[in-house]
């Protein structure tokens, strides 16, 4: 698995505790899978920012659709995956540079 990049805040991670914010690794005890993101209409923003920590290089997301809200399941180990499948469900467009820098955009 990818090594997540360093950030503020708290570390994401499996916690046995009743804690239901949106956006843990795991859910409500049902995904224990530490590879996968479970958002409940979660901001887009606050998605990207989390794959942002598994993918190589810069992924950064556009203030007019950061406030889109998102539920689903996404892959940690395959951020790009992940990325266009937020593609084809929502009215955003991916543009990559050279495999490194990645831009979330309005469609």
């Amino acid at each position: 698995m990818p090594r997540a990049k360093p950030g503020p805040g708290p570390a994401s991670g499996y916690r046995p505790t009743a804690d239901q914010r949106p956006g843990r690794r795991a859910h409500h005890g049902q995904c224990l899978d530490p590879g996968l993101l479970i958002a409940e209409r979660r901001p887009l923003g606050e998605v990207i920012a989390e794959l942002d920590r598994y993918r190589p290089g810069l992924l950064r997301c556009s203030a007019e659709i950061a406030g889109l809200r998102v539920s689903g399941s996404f892959s940690l180990d395959q951020p790009d995956a992940s990325l266009d499948l937020l593609a084809r469900t929502l009215p955003i467009r991916i543009r990559r540079v050279m495999g490194y820098w990645a831009s979330v955009d309005a469609a």
